[in-house]
């Protein structure tokens, strides 16, 4: 609005001439408009986006929301950091994939083995073993499905990938520690639970805490995860988790390649612990600036520790969010100003 009122200005400017008084606060005016509308534009568009591309929106929108517990973690990842427009269309995508899996292979374990497959892609697994793993899951007209969409495609998923990873870092690490012990052959149970958890070590605006829990005993168990924090809110945070009983043979007893034929390798193992196991997903408000610790417990329902973990993080203000925030305010106050003044003399000329 305020650059079109600009526009005006200066036609105003051509008819009266810039060297009579009208013309040179037509000028004024036109100037203090251009300037408010620049300080209105530094502040609408902090995040850049485009309509040209598919993901093009990515950037720009932030969920208001997300769960706490992801059932499906990649698919309910994927969906809480997707735009509208694209989760929709990823919704009937997914329902065309989950509808040419393999007889016999669970839909769920299919979905998080695709996922987890072109993770990997993007980290460096070549286009030969992403397709031999997908014609593990999927028939031949699923493969080709998921090759040739013509939203989803490798290059687009890879862009999405980024994305998430530049969104979520802290879950893409915890992860890598797991698939890590695996290709070692590190055994990560204690009593009998995997438990892994991070947050992001420098924290901008808010934090985001991933915790993974895995029951590898026989019996369900009920467990308490409890997080505190002196410097973020909430400062005491206890959600109880019923985990079913797990299958301790899921974790190998020596290390396992990245991709190979059948079913013993990270991508395997990786998406049926991700299927199995239970991710909470928290976000944390900080309430200073500085160094802050937080402190994860897992314990019994009676209140007795089972696992512990503690982190220290540093939190940080957004430089360039101060800055693009300075400068609109500086903008905005001259463009006020002076239009303000150029309006009181125009209007005074013309009286």
């Amino acid at each position: 609005m305020c650059a079109l009122l600009a526009i005006f200005s200066l036609s105003a400017i051509a008819f009266y001439g810039i060297q009579t008084d009208m013309g040179k606060y037509f000028l004024a005016l036109s100037f203090s408009l251009t300037v408010l509308s620049m300080g209105q534009h530094i502040a609408t568009r902090s995040s850049s986006f485009n309509m040209a591309e598919r993901t093009g929106l990515l950037n720009a929108y932030n969920s208001p929301i997300h769960p706490s517990t992801l059932d499906m973690v990649f698919s309910d990842l994927v969906k809480a950091q997707l735009d509208p427009l694209l989760k929709s269309e990823y919704e009937a995508f997914v329902v065309e994939v989950e509808a040419n899996v393999k007889r016999g292979v669970d839909p769920r374990f299919a979905r998080e083995k695709m996922m987890m497959t072109l993770y990997k892609h993007s980290q460096g697994l070549d286009l030969s073993s992403v397709e031999a793993e997908f014609g593990e899951i999927f028939t031949k007209a699923g493969v080709e499905y998921v090759r040739n969409h013509e939203i989803f495609t490798i290059e687009e998923w890879l862009v999405i990938i980024d994305h998430l990873e530049n969104k979520c870092p802290a879950f893409f690490r915890m992860i890598g520690r797991i698939e890590e012990d695996l290709s070692a052959g590190r055994q990560l149970i204690k009593d009998d639970i995997i438990f892994e958890v991070d947050m992001e070590n420098v924290v901008h605006g808010k934090a985001n805490l991933f915790t993974y829990m895995h029951n590898m005993s026989q019996v369900a168990k009920t467990v308490v995860l409890r997080v505190q924090s002196p410097d973020f809110r909430p400062h005491d945070l206890a959600l109880t988790y019923s985990l079913a009983p797990g299958e301790e043979k899921v974790w190998p007893d020596t290390g396992v390649p990245l991709a190979r034929a059948g079913n013993q390798d990270v991508l395997a193992i990786m998406s049926a612990l991700l299927r199995d196991g239970t991710v909470a997903w928290q976000t944390l408000l900080p309430e200073r600036f500085g160094e802050a610790t937080v402190s994860v417990r897992l314990e019994e329902v009676s209140g007795e520790l089972l696992i512990g973990s503690q982190m220290n993080v540093r939190i940080r203000s957004v430089f360039k969010e101060k800055i693009r925030s300075a400068s609109s305010v500086v903008f905005n106050l001259i463009g006020v100003v002076g239009t303000l003044l150029s309006s009181t003399l125009l209007t005074y000329v013309i009286v």
